[in-house]
């Protein structure tokens, strides 16, 4: 064979991988299949991580008053309640189709007087309860009763 001739077979390490997939059966080749698989996934995965993943870069996020407040009082000490209790009873008094002002006002002041009540029997409850309205009335700008 001459200097300038292209050899007649693959590289010897291609054509003994071909070798061995074509002679091998059951978990030496499946084994097999599954490296190549996750070395080919592996390949994709950093090409996407370096041509920036698909992203623009942070997005300034900014929370609705809702969810301020949802965190507010969250964070200010909520005894009973879980966050998810606590989001369905303030969109509850946020919906003025649910409570009108004047029934926001008037659970406002029924709580806020079962909250200062020691005689009251579940007083993590009127805390909660209170802080939830109370919350509410602000978000709606509902004035309380002059009496509270």
């Amino acid at each position: 064979m001459a200097d300038t001739e292209m050899p007649s077979r693959p590289p010897r390490h291609l054509g003994a991988t071909g070798d061995f997939l074509r002679r091998e059966s059951g978990a030496a080749k499946t084994r097999t299949g599954f490296f190549l698989a996750a070395g080919l996934g592996v390949l994709v995965v950093l090409v996407f991580l370096m041509l920036g993943g698909g992203q623009q870069g942070p997005e300034d996020v900014r929370p609705t008053p809702e969810q301020a407040a949802l965190a507010e009082l969250m964070e200010g000490g909520i005894r009973q309640f879980n966050a998810t209790q606590v989001q369905v009873r303030l969109e509850r008094y946020l919906n003025p189709a649910e409570r009108t002002d004047a029934q926001l006002r008037n659970a406002h002041r029924t709580w806020a007087r079962r909250a200062g009540d020691r005689s009251y029997g579940e007083p993590d409850l009127a805390h909660d309860m209170f802080a939830i309205i109370d919350a509410a009335l602000r978000l709606r700008g509902v004035q309380p009763h002059d009496d509270i």
